[in-house]
């Protein structure tokens, strides 16, 4: 801590002199000042005072290969790519054999929409380039294969690069959209296990690996290789959160809320982990400790929907209906393309009463989201529920326009038992559980009194029995 505050102070002090410098006389400075200097500007994205920092540097160190590096560099940001490489070639004229700035002109080039000469550069130099110099190279030649939308090239050269070097940071970083895009998922496998092989405690290959296994579906694996990413680095944010939320996606919810719990102590109070936490107590039944982390989100993010969403479910489940219609209408003014808010905050008000705005928020949720039958479904429970079968026939009309579902068969057998034709609604049911007795709750949830219907039991004995 002292030691940082002591740099602070010396950069803060270079910065003061090079501001208030007045003309050349009285404007020297050491080259790893400069340098110090200028990487402060960069940080800061003052493209400009770097610059002018760079020039300085050149100005007192003509033959200092590191300044033609920073200024080119700077220039690259700035997108100034026919300035930048005029500078290269100037420091390539001092210092011929720098691969630094061999590199930065194929990254410039590529940049500039250059690649022919790029790739015949890459070409040149590698043939002779070995270990460090060759790994970069063929890092560069995959951001051209990239820019170029070759990802299976792109996806050879990290390879190649990672068969050197396995704990490359940069190419284990990149590989994955090679990998992603290809779905080549068990080549890369392979390859992250080889460099696993090679280093056990490389956190970036078990997390690529994880998300190889999770394409392929092998999730347990998945769960396994993404847990040892962070476990191997504890500051490896992304890999908490990834493999709580492939625990999340198989219903494993004890195991994602104790990740998710262990990242918020590592990391503190960030917005998502927060939400998460919540949604993980609410699938384990238990709404008193999810609304407690989703107030703090709602209060380190006020604008953020889900928060306001999620916290309308904790008040649902334990019967506040009001409450949770006040948390939904709140994520529906912050984001007003979500099914599922529409389709709550619908409920929350057939609940309580008011069914003119239940149904009208159930025509918003199946607006949202028409290809999701489940929502039709509930706007068709409700009608039921309060007797409206001609609505409820008129809602099932549109839906077999937008959508389809084993439930639309259910549904017509409902309404004809709820219409009085008990005769058709038999050949109705016969002709849905024919097709999917898996989706016979759909028609209880509609007419709840037919368990007790003897020729509906005898139906169902039968279908049970085949």
């Amino acid at each position: 801590m002292q030691q940082r505050l002591e740099d602070n102070y010396v950069l803060n002090r270079l910065i003061s002199a090079f501001e208030s410098k007045d003309d050349e006389t009285h404007a020297y400075f050491e080259d790893k000042e400069l340098l110090q200097i200028l990487t402060f500007y960069e940080n800061e994205l003052d493209y400009g005072k770097a610059l002018e920092v760079a020039q300085h540097g050149l100005n007192q160190y003509a033959f200092n290969s590191d300044f033609y590096l920073s200024k080119a560099r700077v220039l690259l940001l700035m997108e100034e790519f026919e300035e930048a490489l005029t500078t290269i070639e100037d420091g390539l004229a001092i210092a011929p054999n720098e691969m630094e700035l061999e590199l930065l002109k194929i990254h410039t080039q590529t940049e500039a929409g250059n690649l022919l000469p790029a790739k015949k550069l890459i070409s040149k130099l590698i043939t002779n380039a070995k270990g460090e110099d060759r790994v970069d190279l063929l890092i560069c030649q995959s951001y051209i294969f990239e820019k170029e939308k070759d990802f299976e090239g792109m996806f050879n050269a990290l390879k190649k690069a990672l068969m050197i070097e396995p704990n490359q940071d940069r190419a284990l970083e990149k590989i994955w959209i090679a990998v992603e895009i290809c779905k080549n998922y068990k080549e890369s496998i392979l390859l992250h296990k080889y460099i696993i092989d090679r280093n056990p405690y490389n956190h970036r290959a078990w997390y690529n690996l994880g998300h190889a296994y999770a394409c392929l579906g092998e999730y347990p694996e998945s769960i396994m290789s993404l847990e040892y990413s962070f476990l191997i680095d504890e500051k490896f944010e992304v890999g908490y959160k990834d493999c709580a939320e492939m625990c999340f996606q198989i219903g494993r919810f004890r195991q994602a809320l104790s990740i998710y719990l262990d990242a918020y102590r590592q990391f503190g109070p960030d917005m998502e982990l927060l939400v998460s936490i919540g949604r993980c107590y609410l699938e384990l039944d238990n709404p008193s400790d999810a609304y407690q982390y989703l107030k703090q989100a709602v209060k380190v993010d006020p604008y953020d929907d889900e928060a306001h969403y999620y916290q309308g479910l904790c008040h649902f489940r334990i019967g506040r209906f009001e409450d949770a219609i006040q948390c939904f209408a709140e994520a529906i003014k912050l984001e007003d393309r979500r099914e599922e808010y529409y389709a709550d905050i619908a409920k929350s008000y057939h609940l309580t009463g008011k069914y003119t705005l239940a149904d009208y928020y159930f025509n918003k949720a199946t607006e949202a989201g028409p290809e999701e039958m489940k929502y039709w479904f509930h706007h068709i429970v409700f009608l039921f529920d309060i007797q409206a079968y001609e609505a409820a026939a008129e809602v099932l009309a549109e839906a077999e326009y937008h959508t389809y579902g084993p439930e639309i068969q259910y549904i017509k057998s409902a309404l004809a038992f709820a219409q009085g034709d008990k005769k058709n609604g038999i050949n109705l049911l016969t002709e849905a559980v024919e097709e999917d007795a898996s989706m016979l709750s759909a028609f209880y949830a509609l007419i709840p009194n037919a368990k007790e219907d003897n020729e509906i039991a005898a139906l169902v004995e039968y279908y049970k029995l085949k």
